[in-house]
């Protein structure tokens, strides 16, 4: 179940909130989301919602606080959008019932922030109180089609509820549904199934039979039973539907599970009913509180990290040729080509060639981290000798590297991921991805500002598919071929002799090198015209191999 409502930050909780949280997470709670009220509360609704794993939380301002704020406060709004925990744009929205703020300022700070729910594609939580008519016709006007959210604490009637969920928004059922005096039964019938969610507003609005009581989070299974009831569905569906809705409206999938991640992998108390002996339940003790101390040093401290990466790349290819080349022979053996039909393979390496970059790196769970490469490399080595042009890729690597000793100082890291390299030749450009296979090492290095994280990797891209027509050698015309009885049977002078071949299309410009003067020996197939180019075609595969040392900086946030 998900409690998509609670005020869990508010004083009511502040003597035994922790006791409160394991009670709902016993109850099988999945996750609360923690709406934001007031300006004034929000550092302090941020810190109880970042301590817990399985809380998140809305930012915004409540219709009741609208006539205390100002436009800073809004653009403060704005500024959260983006931390990690934040999942909705709420609690907003108009209260006519009490006369804390004039309805024209409440809903020109409700556009507002119906707007900003808009542009950074949050959903909006929407509080409702004696102010159906204006809701809805702000929500009309407002809808272009990315306005997503949810009426809490639901209240109003069919037609209310019809014309809600004809723009696109969900409903939340709460406490009330169990009370005596409740006279919507038919709505809580009609409402699609996957169109609307549980919630209990804590600490108010508690359920039958606490009412008169503090609510808290695990009295949320007791609407799912009520709403089970009116609707002749099992506790079952009632639990699964609303937890996926709500998974759905707030995309909380992917966060629980990398919480579910994160929880698994931080250092977890002996159970000592798990063990026979005392020694070894202690043994089992004192690993735990030096597992735990190094997670608070030296692994809760890195969460974003940026940095650069030194490394030397050795490209290794595996050519096999599709079409060869011999100069001529002395002055009656002509040059000559020949298809390879067969295939004749040979393998090559350019070492140590330069490759620098930049890296950006988040730190999941202490063992796994997300990393993000860029690395440039320039190719020259023995091009030059066979007249070809450096070649140039740009590589993007993203890799997961898993620690195998996540609470010491020096880290052991296997690593994989996926890679994309970009190659120009200085003929054609290609783009093909790849297979990250490595292992690793980095050093934790905390400081009173961030911690220094360097990493000295070995990682082979290994680039998927073979690039095919690949020019690996390339054989212009020399000055001792055209004096030669074959290339200029007539003696002409050497500019001449070049003219007559280039007319004659015996010879043509070579296309990595336009406009240097630099010619290439054209065979024309009078069988099948087909033309050839004194160049070594060949096709190929490729391996980076990159050693290299990546030096981060987590900063403290």
């Amino acid at each position: 179940m998900i409690d998509t409502h609670a005020h869990i930050d508010t004083e009511a909780f502040d003597a035994d909130r922790d006791e409160v949280l394991k009670r709902a997470f016993d109850a099988v709670v999945e996750a609360i989301i923690v709406p934001d009220i007031t300006p004034a509360a929000r550092e302090h609704l941020k810190q109880v919602v970042d301590q817990h794993h399985r809380l998140f939380r809305g930012v915004g301002i409540h219709p009741h606080h609208a006539g205390q704020i100002s436009h800073q406060d809004i653009d403060n709004v704005e500024a959260q959008c983006s931390e990690s925990k934040v999942v909705a744009i709420g609690e907003i929205g108009l209260d006519y019932f009490y006369d804390f703020c004039a309805p024209d300022v409440q809903k020109l700070y409700f556009r507002e922030q119906l707007r900003i729910a808009k542009s950074h594609d949050l959903p909006v939580i929407i509080h409702n109180r004696d102010a159906d008519q204006d809701i809805l016709d702000i929500l009309e006007q407002e809808q272009d089609g990315s306005l997503r959210g949810v009426l809490h604490c639901f209240s109003s009637d069919q037609h209310v509820l019809d014309r809600a969920l004809s723009l696109g928004m969900h409903v939340s059922f709460t406490g009330n549904i169990t009370f005596k005096k409740f006279t919507l039964r038919e709505v809580v019938e009609r409402v699609p199934v996957d169109r609307f969610m549980i919630e209990t507003d804590s600490p108010y609005m508690t359920p039958v039979p606490h009412r008169g009581k503090r609510n808290e989070p695990s009295y949320v299974r007791l609407v799912a039973e009520k709403i089970a009831e009116i609707r002749s569905m099992t506790f079952t569906e009632v639990q699964s539907a609303t937890t996926a809705t709500a998974k759905g409206l707030f995309r909380l999938a992917l966060l629980l599970a990398c919480t579910f991640i994160g929880l698994q992998a931080q250092p977890r108390v002996p159970n000592e009913d798990d063990f026979e002996r005392d020694s070894d339940y202690e043994y089992a003790m004192d690993a735990y509180s030096a597992d735990s101390a190094a997670y608070e040093r030296l692994v809760k401290p890195r969460t974003l990290g940026f940095g650069i990466t030194l490394g030397s790349n050795t490209i290794t290819e595996r050519r096999t040729f599709r079409q060869l080349y011999q100069r001529a022979l002395g002055e009656n053996v002509p040059m000559r080509w020949r298809e390879v039909t067969q295939d004749t393979v040979a393998s090559f390496s350019y070492p140590s060639l330069s490759a620098l970059g930049a890296t950006i790196a988040y730190q999941l769970t202490p063992r796994f981290l997300f990393e993000g490469t860029y690395l440039y490399t320039k190719n020259e080595g023995e091009r030059a000798a066979y007249n070809l042009p450096p070649i140039v890729t740009n590589i993007a690597e993203l890799s997961m590297l898993y620690a195998l000793n996540p609470y010491n100082k020096v880290n052991f890291l296997p690593q994989t991921g996926v890679t994309y390299a970009h190659t120009n030749d200085g003929i054609t450009t290609t783009s093909r991805f790849g297979v990250i296979a490595g292992i690793g090492a980095g050093v934790s290095i905390p400081t009173s500002f961030g911690t220094f994280y360097p990493m000295v990797n070995v990682r082979f891209d290994i680039i998927m598919g073979t690039q095919t027509g690949m020019v690996t050698s390339s054989f212009p015309v020399i000055d001792g071929e055209i004096s030669t009885r074959w290339f200029n049977p007539n003696g002409l002078p050497r500019d001449e002799a070049l003219r007559v071949a280039l007319e004659e299309g015996r010879i043509q410009e070579d296309p990595a090198k336009p406009g240097e003067g630099v010619y290439l020996h054209r065979y024309q197939n009078p069988a099948t015209g087909k033309v050839s180019l004194s160049q070594e075609i060949s096709d190929v595969t490729t391996i980076y191999a990159v050693p290299r040392l990546t030096l981060l900086f987590y900063p403290k946030f």
